[in-house]
């Protein structure tokens, strides 16, 4: 017992104990009075925040693969744990969960963790208790980054894909974790370009989320949403990403043309007039266009769009057989639209109702 002296240290429950250990060992705790009521064990702090809990999903044990190769552990960690270098370990095989993962690799390098945990250490604490025992403090390495990709549920492959040997200033991107979340997400696993836009800010994640995951992934005419989703980035769109979504409620499964117009009427006139409208055609945009370049007063054209939208609706098709000036005719005497659609109330009456001041609603039965 010569060579060993007493030492104080944290045991993974938080509780101060007293240890014999050999004389110039070093300590795995930091000298504080008391340890962080959250720590696990004697490591340095991770994060001054806490994250949610792993889901049942992340807590569940299965088979796991890994190139060993591909991921750099420590050659001096490999020959303690008794494991053959990597070139003739080939491939790492073990049963742990994405939380087992997360959290080892929230302590040390990816690499290193997925040694340790090849040689049986599936608890982080037993693993770092281990490190300190090997002299190899210098093998922890607090990494907040992996608790909270695992918050956020990125997949644990795609984290370790992503971080490996990727450039600290790249890590360090404010964006960085928006755009791994953005590709675990099965949604949007055909939009090809839209991590590396959210990656550069042209989308946010936020604004994904917003308009919803599942209604985007379900959504026709994906080139038209993506343009309206750059321009509120940006800050250029008279819309907001609350409009989006209201305009892919709507028409989420009919064309892009739809979409467009339906995106175009809530730019021009605002999302409660576009949530008015079941039929935003090209016809009906043709004449929306025709009025604006009148200079008519937009109050008008909404009136008289939504007329004509009411209008195609009552009959189910998008010939009117009435000319502009008919429809506003129509719309200028208050008639309803499923009366002119129906012929309730009709030119020939219109211009009794002109002519002799009757109102609309009682000339069908006055001619």
């Amino acid at each position: 017992m010569s060579n060993l002296i007493r030492e104080q240290r944290v045991d993974k429950n938080g509780v101060l104990t007293t240890k014999h250990v050999r004389a110039g060992a070093k300590s795995s705790t930091a000298k504080v009075s008391m340890p962080a009521p959250q720590l696990p064990s004697a490591i340095p702090v991770l994060a001054a925040r806490t994250y949610k809990a792993p889901t049942a999903g992340q807590l569940k044990r299965e088979s796991r693969s890994f190139t060993a190769s591909l991921e750099n552990p420590d050659p001096q960690l490999l020959e303690a744990l008794g494991l053959p270098p990597t070139r003739e370990l080939g491939i790492y095989r073990f049963i742990a969960s994405t939380n087992d993962l997360y959290e080892m690799m929230a302590r040390t390098s990816t690499g290193n963790a997925l040694a340790l945990i090849q040689a049986g250490y599936k608890s982080a604490p037993e693993a770092m208790q281990f490190l300190s025992e090997k002299d190899m403090d210098h093998l922890k390495e607090p990494r907040s980054m992996a608790l909270e990709a695992q918050e956020r549920r990125i997949p644990v492959e795609d984290f370790i894909r992503e971080t490996r040997d990727a450039p600290q200033d790249r890590l360090n991107h404010p964006n960085f974790m928006d755009y791994m979340e953005v590709t675990g997400i099965a949604a949007f696993r055909e939009f090809h370009d839209l991590p590396g836009e959210v990656f550069h800010g042209e989308i946010k994640l936020s604004d994904l989320k917003t308009v919803g995951v599942t209604r985007i992934g379900k959504s026709v005419g994906w080139n038209v949403i993506e343009e309206a989703l750059r321009r509120i980035a940006d800050e250029s769109a008279g819309y907001t990403a609350d409009d989006l979504r209201l305009v892919l409620t709507r028409f989420a499964g009919t064309s892009d043309a739809y979409i467009e117009n339906a995106i175009e009427l809530t730019e021009k006139y605002g999302s409660e007039f576009m949530t008015t409208i079941e039929n935003p055609s090209g016809l009906l945009m043709q004449v929306e266009a025709g009025m604006r370049e009148k200079g008519t007063d937009p109050e008008r054209i909404k009136g008289i769009l939504k007329f004509r939208d009411d209008f195609t609706t009552e009959t189910a098709s998008f010939d009117i057989p009435f000319t502009d000036e008919e429809i506003d005719q129509f719309y200028d005497a208050n008639v309803i639209p499923s009366d002119a659609a129906t012929g309730k109330v009709t030119l020939m009456q219109l211009d009794a109702i002109n002519e002799h001041g009757i109102n609309p609603s009682i000339s069908g039965g006055w001619l």
